[in-house]
């Protein structure tokens, strides 16, 4: 297991060594031709286990919100913030991004982005804040010089106790791939920051549209919904979230992690991987997948015990990803306005001419 302070040894963590925590799940593997979904999948319906594989194949390519395993209408979000209720005094919200620092902070990259954040935390009078592990366990502290130039732009830091969860499951890999494996959740933490209403939680390369505001986001989430998109390859994607913090829902999480098993093939706690995935590509063995589990594919009596309710928004206006084929026609008519892009732009009108001729009228941007 880590350490408190996310050093501690590294754990095997290639695919064969968390199938060995699947003796059925390997007996079936020796039985699969390679890249054979179809004759895996029979296995697996023998020993009543569920298939990432025949998830991916039944659920349309074209979908822009994913509910519990299946397509779902997307949240009307102006509708929800209009419900919300102000406490006294007002709504205390806040954009929250993460670091951990395990390479240095590069301010350069990241400034365009962070500057604009810092102007719309001031325009909806939010907070800003950067979670940073603590100096105990980076061995020193945040750079006095960026510390400066974070304080000047109107970041508050954060600095957090753990990186890797000190007590994380021995069937979940510590080193999964993507930018930062099990550091990843260090993201968590934000669920602890009970003194917001609402926060948002951004990936550093997330860039708010010109002119946008995600206030009503952030005033639905007030309410208790847990607000994600879909991702290219995932149910969830964990770079853009909103909820109001809750130190208990917190204290679930970490305790599933504790016990919880993945595998490549059979997901998380063997409910396979949701409706989005990329067999044998993508291994949601960290945030993504984590959080479609607890959230989306966990019993709902357990979901509904947390007191939060998960609901999907629409990638293509609140998160949007490189997936222009599904967002062309209401991005290009106009009928739909990109509030923050993630590795994606707006399209030119030539980009839209071109989907236009690559799907006709009946493409799946419908």
């Amino acid at each position: 297991l880590e350490d408190n302070d996310g050093t501690g040894a590294q754990r095997e963590s290639d695919a064969g060594s968390v199938r060995r925590n699947f003796p059925r799940v390997r007996a079936l593997r020796a039985r699969a031709q390679p890249g054979r979904w179809g004759l895996l999948d029979r296995g697996l319906e023998e020993q009543n286990m569920p298939s990432a594989g025949a998830e991916n194949r039944t659920m349309t390519e074209a979908a822009h919100c994913i509910g519990r395993g299946v397509e779902a209408a997307c949240m009307d979000v102006e509708q929800c913030a209009r419900a919300a209720v102000a406490p006294a005094g007002g709504h205390k919200f806040a954009f929250v991004h993460s670091y951990d620092f395990h390479k240095p902070f590069n301010l350069a990259h990241y400034i365009k982005a962070m500057s604009l954040w810092a102007q719309l935390a001031r325009d909806d009078h939010m907070d800003y804040v950067l979670l940073a592990p603590s100096a105990r366990l980076r061995g020193a502290g945040i750079p006095q010089d960026l510390r400066a130039n974070l304080t000047k732009l109107g970041v508050r830091i954060v600095e957090v106790p753990w990186i890797i969860p000190p007590r994380l499951s021995p069937c979940i890999p510590v080193e999964s791939g993507g930018c930062c494996g099990a550091r990843e959740f260090m993201k968590l933490h934000a669920w602890g920051m009970e003194e917001y209403h609402g926060v948002l939680f951004l990936d550093l390369d997330v860039v708010p549209a010109p002119g946008a505001t995600l206030l009503p986001l952030l005033q639905c989430a007030s309410t208790g919904r847990f607000l994600t998109t879909r991702g290219n390859h995932s149910s969830v994607n964990a770079a853009f979230m909103a909820f109001r913090p809750s130190r208990a829902v917190l204290g679930e999480m970490m305790d599933e992690l504790s016990r919880a098993e993945v595998s490549h093939v059979c997901g998380w706690n063997n409910l396979g991987w949701g409706a989005v995935h990329a067999d044998r590509v993508k291994y949601d063995a960290r945030m993504q997948g984590f959080l479609y589990y607890f959230f989306y594919q966990r019993p709902t009596e357990k979901v509904s015990a947390t007191g939060v309710e998960p609901r999907a928004v629409n990638f293509c206006e609140w998160n949007m990803k490189d997936l222009l084929d599904i967002c062309y026609k209401e991005l290009c008519s106009g009928t739909t306005h990109t509030r923050t892009y993630h590795h994606a732009k707006q399209p030119t009108p030539e980009e839209c001419a071109a989907m236009e001729r690559k799907h006709g009228r009946g493409g799946p941007g419908l």
